[in-house]
């Protein structure tokens, strides 16, 4: 069977989940450890959910995962950093998970799966599909892509260097820390870099410029060294570098304080379960 570098890094994305759930529910359990049993909580749950309180549940997840409220009391340029951050990842992961459906067979519930842990590397792969360029929103969905990298790697990370060194605000005290502001950028550039082997190794036209704009920039950095160890050995190590580091950020993600992204609104969740027994 002949293994492509997309299933390489479908599988490394699949251990990164595995661990993902794992650290997901000893999280989970650690929450629940206070309570009578498992049951009476997710019971607790549900019933919050149909009832009034769903309402400021929902306000509170709201307010703590897209505006954080600890952003209202901070400064100008932090929350214009977080902002950006937050909604052009976001925004990198739905335009790659919609296009992976695009590209591939939805039939089924395994063939969405299968997609779901194939969506982060759709450029390692689609210049490989038989006419590529008729494929729908072809142009679009590069734009979107590099734009949403573009918006993420070097905006946000701008806005950083400015509130280390304007405003005097550094909070990278930790290894955690680090991991939290430092391991998501680092999985973008690679991926930055992946793309631009990709333009090399299969030869992709200028026309593409205006939509691939920070991959074919990088190209020129790249071309060099992919005369020396050739162009598909070039592709081959950032996809797979990229695949790496991607594994890592998913797997490590529940240990950190990225899981606060998470646990913020679900405590809110959980936390409802007493008041709405009470009502």
């Amino acid at each position: 069977m002949d293994i492509q570098i997309q299933d390489i890094n479908a599988f490394l994305f699949l251990l990164g989940c595995i661990s993902f759930i794992f650290g997901a529910l000893l999280n989970i359990r650690f929450w629940f450890s206070g309570r009578n049993t498992l049951f009476d909580a997710l019971k607790g749950i549900v019933k919050t959910i149909f009832s009034k309180q769903i309402i400021s549940v929902t306000k509170g997840f709201i307010v703590y995962l897209i505006g954080k409220r600890k952003l209202a009391r901070s400064g100008k340029v932090r929350r214009i950093e977080k902002s950006i951050f937050i909604i052009f990842y976001v925004i990198l992961i739905l335009v790659n998970h919609y296009y992976v459906d695009i590209i591939g067979e939805s039939a089924n519930i395994l063939d969405t799966i299968k997609n779901f842990f194939y969506s982060p590397y759709v450029p390692a792969y689609i210049f490989t599909i038989n006419n590529w360029e008729n494929l729908p929103w072809i142009k679009p969905f590069f734009f979107i892509d590099n734009l949403s990298m573009v918006m993420v790697v070097f905006f946000a990370e701008i806005m950083l260097v400015i509130r280390r060194f304007y405003e005097k605000y550094y909070t990278i005290s930790t290894l955690q820390d680090k991991i939290l502001i430092f391991l998501p950028v680092i999985w973008l550039i690679l991926r930055i870099f992946a793309e631009s082997a990709s333009i090399i190794y299969f030869n992709i036209s200028s026309e593409y410029y205006p939509y691939m704009f920070i991959a074919y920039i990088f190209t020129s950095i790249l071309y060099p060294l992919s005369q020396i160890i050739g162009a598909y050995t070039l592709y081959v190590i950032f996809w797979i570098s990229s695949g790496v580091t991607f594994m890592i950020l998913v797997a490590v993600w529940p240990y950190t304080k990225l899981w606060h992204a998470f646990s913020g609104s679900l405590s809110i969740l959980i936390n409802s379960v007493e008041q709405t027994e009470n009502d």
